[in-house]
């Protein structure tokens, strides 16, 4: 195997890659694929032209089943002459005079129309031995030749069973595929006559007419039925010689001959009807052999088109790939040469994102590292000059934003005093409130508070509010739990307190009030929960929105709701700190308020310091 390896990389390295490439395409390519179309055009052929053989054959079968639906109607109809009581009591019976002849046969007047509602029947024929019966288109007396007829001694002979034939009608000498069964009194089971029944042959061409090509019915080896109602005699001899070449090979197998002036193909079937007959029919399907093999020619051809357009387009691309290397890989040399006499400044890209690319990039950027290492002593110091001037623009930033703090609560203080000097309590108080709430507002972090600094911001903040209000609103904080030994997430509670405000309570004339309910839940399993609530009576929520509301909080769309960023801001951060199974619900009614509801993991304070520890 080392040895194979070793062959083939020797054979590859002297050699060049256009002709290794020619080498390739023509060994792992072109010679398989010529070789696998052969046998799939072979196959292909095969399979196309036994399915349009299958198809002939179908339509053989289809044409033989509607033939058998037909004349099982004549068979049905047959049986019901056969049967019927007036019928065997006139071909019984002795007529003394052509009087009582007359007056029974006007019971039979019902024959008319049950003929006519069985348009396969062209007509028929009763030949009864009883010679006082009188003649008419249904009842004929049996004459001594028709007696010697050997359909008529087979219909005795046959005691009832019926059988079929191609003869000629005794009376209008015309000749039909005849139903022929003898008929026997049901009383007495003496003989009374031969039933003839003739098949409408319009209805049996048009049968035939149905299928996809021309199609006739052969008896005792001549054309007696034919698609074609203008076929000439000349062209059923054909048929009639092809019958007899035909005579011993096997059923549905299609043979060519000359028909129409071209050549076809023929199938023959061998129809018994389903009764016994004297001699079986034969039915013969004739296609064009040009029709027979169309489908298969229509797909070959392209198949064959495809496969050859495939090799050409495949020897053209690899002629096109031939060229493309050859110009690459010159145009990389090129590049290389160019290095070697230190000329550094070559393009930095020759087109593409291929390989060729990828190492002229890499030579490219040889080239410059090799030019810039006469000047990176000064790129070096001009670098960290820059990086000390960023440092301190940072700091002094710093300092700004730690004195503008410093500034305004001073600036606070100093009101405050000035409002004590002059006996304003009231103003004192809320610049007092207002110095705290900020203060609080400006020294959080991401990290943790304990409840109780959390309430106490929400108190002042309340506090501000109801100095605003005066007694307009009131507000109440209940505590169900030891709220110096919990932590939360600083800013949960006044963004839900300034929404009730802004939202619900702004408009309220009297009687509004605000109710923040703490307390804890231990359950069964997983951790304790920490429920927050933020409860007012103010204007409410339509439903539509509050559901629109809520939906957001869940998916977070923030940006569809900017009238509740702030609710949005506090679901996203408890969903961010303690996860994606907590969070916030809205319970609200119009007209009657907005209940906001926080559930998050109740966290002790000592647990807190034992993490920070």
């Amino acid at each position: 195997m080392t040895g194979k390896k070793n062959f083939l990389y020797k054979y590859f390295t002297n050699t060049p890659i256009k002709k290794s490439l020619q080498r390739l395409y023509f060994t792992l390519f072109f010679v398989p694929v010529f070789l696998l179309s052969v046998i799939f055009v072979n196959i292909l052929y095969r399979t196309l032209k036994n399915w349009e053989v299958q198809r002939v054959r179908n339509s053989l079968v289809q044409a033989e089943n509607s033939l058998n639906e037909m004349l099982s109607s004549v068979k049905y109809f047959s049986d019901r002459i056969y049967v019927n009581k007036p019928v065997q009591d006139i071909l019984s019976k002795q007529y003394e005079s052509v009087l009582d002849a007359y007056l029974d046969y006007t019971s039979l007047s019902f024959l008319d129309d049950y003929l006519q509602s069985f348009r396969e029947i062209n007509s028929f024929r009763i030949y009864t031995e009883n010679q006082t019966v009188l003649d008419n288109s249904y009842i004929v007396k049996v004459s001594p030749e028709i007696k010697k007829e050997f359909w008529y001694e087979k219909a005795v002979t046959e005691k009832g069973h019926v059988f079929w034939m191609y003869k000629t009608d005794s009376i209008t000498k015309k000749k039909y595929l005849c139903l022929i069964r003898s008929v026997w009194s049901l009383r007495d089971k003496s003989f009374v006559g031969v039933l003839v029944i003739n098949v409408n042959p319009e209805h049996i061409v048009r049968i035939l007419q149905n299928q996809f090509f021309e199609s006739a019915i052969a008896y005792e080896e001549q054309i007696v039925f034919s698609s074609d109602e203008n076929l000439s005699y000349d062209e059923a001899q054909t048929l009639r010689n092809e019958l007899l070449y035909l005579k011993n090979q096997k059923e549905d197998e299609i043979s060519t001959i000359s028909w129409k002036g071209s050549k076809s193909g023929v199938m023959t079937r061998k129809f018994t009807p389903n009764t016994n007959a004297i001699s079986d029919f034969t039915l013969l399907y004739v296609v064009p052999v040009k029709e027979l093999y169309r489908a298969t020619f229509l797909v070959l051809i392209p198949t064959g088109i495809i496969i050859t357009l495939i090799i050409l387009l495949s020897y053209f691309a690899i002629s096109f790939f031939n060229k493309y290397i050859n110009s690459r890989v010159q145009t990389v040399r090129d590049g290389i040469q160019d290095v070697v006499e230190n000329n550094f400044s070559i393009p930095d890209s020759i087109g593409g994102k291929d390989e060729f690319e990828q190492i002229y990039h890499s030579l490219y950027l040889m080239s410059e590292k090799v030019r810039n290492l006469i000047n990176q002593v000064y790129k070096h110091k001009l670098e960290r000059e820059q990086v000390v001037s960023r440092q301190n623009e940072i700091r002094y930033k710093m300092l700004a934003t730690q004195i503008n703090p410093h500034f305004l609560f001073n600036t606070l203080e100093t009101i405050r005093m000035k409002s004590l000097a002059s006996g304003d309590k009231d103003v004192s108080t809320m610049l007092k409130l207002l110095a705290s709430l900020l203060r609080y507002n400006l020294n959080i972090s991401g990290k943790t508070v304990s409840l109780y600094t959390e309430l106490d911001a929400v108190q002042n903040y309340l506090n501000i509010q109801k100095f605003r209000f005066g007694s307009r609103i009131s507000y109440d904080i209940i505590t169900m739990c030891d709220v110096q030994k919990i932590s939360v997430l600083p800013l949960l509670i006044q963004p839900l307190v300034e929404n009730s405000f802004s939202h619900g309570l702004e408009s309220t004339v009297t009687g509004g009030f605000i109710y923040v309910l703490i307390s804890e839940e231990v359950p069964e399993q997983g951790p304790k929960l920490l429920h927050i609530s933020v409860k007012d009576n103010g204007c409410g929520i339509p439903k539509e929105k509050l559901e629109e509301l809520n939906k957001a909080l869940k998916t977070e769309l923030v940006d569809e709701y900017e009238g509740s960023i702030g609710l949005m801001n506090v679901n996203s951060r408890i969903k961010l700190f303690y996860g994606d199974s907590f969070g916030m619900e809205i319970e609200s009614e119009e007209g009657v308020g907005t209940e906001v509801k926080l559930t998050v993991p109740l966290i002790q304070t000592e647990q807190i310091r034992n993490s920070r520890i």
